[in-house]
């Protein structure tokens, strides 16, 4: 949880932001490690790198932070040498479009620069397809896909994808924006295909965890702008689409985030805990006061015990 802050009576949409330099450079390095890893190929034979681009008009306020990004990409997949790289992206009414193959990263970045985004739904079943019928006639290495959100049944794009880890062509799937629900899908096509998952805003200064917490593969990571964690977010969506029904809170401020998000917490029909020892603020009056209120009105109090002890009985009846 973030600190407290004051919350205006009619809150602005959240601005989109672009990506952060240090989570570009993380990035493009897991995705040239996992190009890497994957098993060599034969002898003679050139591998094959589909880049797949959603440019529907969501993405146009990040598009130019986006365009370097994927400029970028193209660069370090050049640098691995005997690849041939193909760039193909949709935006509009069911518009899709695909180039030629290439020899060298020059010619999909001219036509990056010159890709202009247009309002439509995502056809990312479509870019599966499409991939699925160019490794059909002859092997692609990996399909890097970047977009922001998912208009479409997510079962059938798993499906998709794991036809694509089938033929041995995994999908690099990079996020961006704040689409929690977004993100948890592409995470789920990338592991179908037995790729890989990142986020452009996995490195953003608000987004940065206190030590020694880290961000695990299966984590979800949403973007609050106000005190309650639900406010203005899809988290509530997301617990419920994950059929969750119990939540154990943590983090600062007590007085702050922390109760505004108990309150909403309770307010979605959630089974609200606070972890009484995980949690605190600037001083201890304000910091009981509320932990006794929470605890009256709307949550029950564990210490972090309780909660380890809470989670290793769930293990045992799964």
């Amino acid at each position: 949880m973030d600190d407290d802050r004051d919350t205006p009576a009619t809150p602005p949409r959240p601005p989109r932001r672009a990506p952060h330099a240090a989570a570009e450079r993380q990035d493009v390095d897991a995705f040239l490690a996992e190009v890497r890893a994957r098993p060599p190929r034969a002898s003679g034979t050139r591998g094959r790198l589909l880049f797949a681009l959603d440019a529907t008009a969501s993405r146009q306020p990040a598009w130019d932070e986006a365009a370097h990004l994927t400029a970028r990409m193209f660069d370090a997949a050049e640098a691995l040498g005997g690849l041939a790289l193909r760039l193909c992206f949709f935006r509009g009414f069911r518009e899709f479009r695909a180039g030629p193959w290439h020899d060298s990263a020059a010619p999909l970045q001219r036509a990056m620069a010159s890709v202009r985004c247009a309002a439509g739904h995502t056809q990312i079943e479509r870019v599966l397809d499409f991939a699925l019928e160019a490794t059909r006639s002859e092997p692609i290495a990996a399909v890097v896909y970047v977009g922001d959100c998912v208009e479409e049944d997510a079962d059938r794009l798993c499906g998709r994808a794991g036809e694509l880890g089938l033929m041995g062509t995994p999908l690099f799937a990079f996020h961006e924006g704040r689409d929690a629900a977004a993100a948890d899908i592409f995470r789920q096509m990338a592991r179908a295909s037995g790729g890989a998952f990142s986020c452009f805003d996995a490195g953003a200064e608000t987004q940065e965890l206190a030590p020694p917490l880290t961000v695990e593969a299966d984590d979800i990571v949403i973007t609050k702008q106000y005190p309650s964690a639900f406010f203005g977010t899809s988290l509530a969506a997301t617990l419920q689409w994950l059929k969750v029904d119990t939540l154990l809170l943590t983090g600062v401020t007590t007085s702050g985030c922390v109760r505004a998000s108990c309150i909403d917490s309770i307010s979605h029909g959630f089974v609200t805990l606070v972890v009484e020892d995980a949690v605190g603020d600037r001083a201890e009056g304000p910091h009981q006061a509320n932990l006794f209120d929470m605890s009256a009105k709307y949550a029950d109090l564990l210490s972090t015990d309780d909660a380890i002890a809470y989670f290793e009985d769930l293990n045992k009846q799964t």
